[in-house]
């Protein structure tokens, strides 16, 4: 995984193209989850942010809700793994 990726941006480098914004990550490195699966994991938590926001008349307080619901999902939407782990993983 990490060696193909370090292969291929040698082989770039000798080459002459400097260009390595076209490398691609090896289907090794994602998390295996389906779209739909990150969706849902990445919103979770908006039904109850949003149904406590309902609860105050205040905008300025419904809009820390909200802000809230946004920002407490950003853990959750990773979509990369590290080499190192998935390295550590297979040789269990």
């Amino acid at each position: 995984m990490g060696w193909d990726l370090i292969k291929q941006i040698g082989k770039k480098i000798i080459s002459g193209d400097f260009n390595l914004t076209t490398i691609s990550m090896p289907i090794k490195v994602m998390i295996p989850l389906t779209i739909l699966q990150s969706i849902a994991l990445s919103v979770f938590n908006y039904p109850y942010y949003l149904s406590v926001a309902s609860f105050y008349p205040d905008p300025v307080d419904k809009m820390k809700f909200v802000i809230t619901a946004c920002i407490s999902c950003f853990h959750k939407s990773s979509h990369f793994q590290k080499p190192v782990s998935i390295i550590a993983k297979n040789l269990n």
